[in-house]
C-alpha cells in the first residue's frame, strides 16, 4: 500500500510540469510577440529539466518494485511522464533554445 502510494505522489507530482508545459505551448500558439513566444520555449524547456528531477525516483522505485505493482497501475502512473515526453519532443521540433 506504501508502494502505490509513493507511485501516485509522483505521478500527481509529474502533472504539475505537465501543466505549465502546456501553457508554454499554448503561449507560443496564442502569442503574436516574437520575445513572448520564446520564454513560452523557455518555460517548456524548465519544464523538463523539472520531470527529470522526477523521472529519476520514478524509474528507481520503478525498477525495485516491479513486481508488487500491477500492470495497469503501473500504466496510470506512468501516463503523465508520457505526456511530458510528448510535451518536451513537441517544443523541441517547435525550437527550444538548449
Amino acid at each position: 500500500m506504501k508502494t502505490q502510494i509513493w507511485f501516485v505522489i509522483l505521478a500527481v507530482l509529474m502533472l504539475i510540469p505537465c501543466y505549465f508545459g502546456l501553457l508554454g505551448i499554448h503561449g507560443y500558439y496564442t502569442s503574436s510577440d516574437p520575445l513572448f513566444k520564446s520564454e513560452s520555449l523557455i518555460v517548456i524547456g524548465f519544464m523538463a529539466v523539472y520531470s527529470l528531477v522526477l523521472v529519476i525516483p520514478y524509474l528507481i522505485s520503478y525498477f525495485l518494485f516491479k513486481q508488487k505493482l500491477s500492470q495497469k497501475f503501473k500504466l496510470y502512473t506512468f501516463l503523465p511522464f508520457i505526456l511530458m515526453l510528448l510535451i518536451t519532443i513537441y517544443g523541441t521540433f517547435l525550437g527550444i533554445p538548449w
